[in-house]
């Protein structure tokens, strides 16, 4: 449905026809709060991650048969894996695009699950690879390891999470744009529990986030790399508690990741 030639020119933007952000309790980050409509041709990299059908958390295709996102969304389901698919090329999580099976997923090994969300990061193995197209779905670019984002850049992140706290899940995919800020910044708003594997974007001012059913999802820079995975937070868009998501460039990300996939 998206791979018409009009679309073409939204190729070649980033995701940043976006709006807003939100925070998380000290929970999983599952929706975005304050954001806007996004079309899935300007962010192809973006999947729903579903349990018999139903959206529970986002992802970012990396290559044809690998898929990135968080290792708290999977830690749960027992292996070997049975119903839990993805779907690829939609802006609707329940219609459109194309749908495939999850094979096997990998945590990080050094994931501490839910006690400080370190190294919250995951692949999903697929059962039949992904085709690309000109817009979506297509593989995103991951920040080289050891790479730093710089305090005030401007990211953006996208899913179909609820759009206020406690509501509903979004039916569309939604985007928001949030500028970086510093550890610093981070680990005096969370009280030092921010590690080196995490990375934090807010307003000052909270209003905008991601949140719950925005899990596992891609935080991406103006540069259509992939710099961060949607983790936890405390609230949602609240003032003065950050976004928090895994820190993709972190070097034992790379390393992980490298083991299974050609990046």
């Amino acid at each position: 449905m998206w791979f018409k030639v009009v679309f073409i020119v939204a190729c070649s933007q980033i995701c940043f026809s976006l709006d807003e952000f939100q925070t998380k309790k000290l929970v999983p980050d599952h929706r975005i709060v304050g954001g806007e409509d996004v079309d899935i041709s300007t962010c192809g990299w973006q999947i729903s991650l579903q349990q018999s059908k139903r959206h529970f958390c986002g992802g970012s295709i990396i290559s044809n048969n690998w898929i990135l996102t968080a290792s708290h969304c999977v830690e749960n389901i027992p292996k070997p894996v049975q119903g839990i698919t993805i779907r690829v090329g939609s802006s609707l999580h329940n219609s459109g695009g194309r749908v495939h099976r999850v094979a096997d997923y990998h945590m990080h090994p050094l994931y501490s699950n839910r006690t400080t969300y370190d190294f919250d990061i995951a692949l999903l193995e697929l059962e039949t690879p992904v085709s690309y197209s000109v817009c979506s779905p297509l593989a995103v670019d991951l920040a080289e390891s050891g790479s730093e984002v710089q305090p005030g850049a401007m990211l953006s992140v996208t899913g179909w999470g609820a759009t206020m706290m406690g509501g509903p899940s979004s039916v569309k995919l939604q985007g928001v744009k949030v500028p970086a800020i510093t550890q610093e910044e981070c680990s005096t708003a969370y009280r030092g529990r921010i590690s080196d594997s995490m990375i934090c974007a807010a307003y000052p001012e909270g209003g905008k986030d991601s949140c719950q059913g925005d899990s596992g999802g891609p935080l991406v820079d103006e540069n259509r790399v992939q710099v961060g995975v949607v983790s936890w937070g405390e609230g949602c868009a609240l003032p003065g508690k950050p976004g928090v998501y895994a820190k993709v460039s972190h070097p034992e990300v790379t390393s992980f990741l490298r083991q299974y996939v050609d990046i």
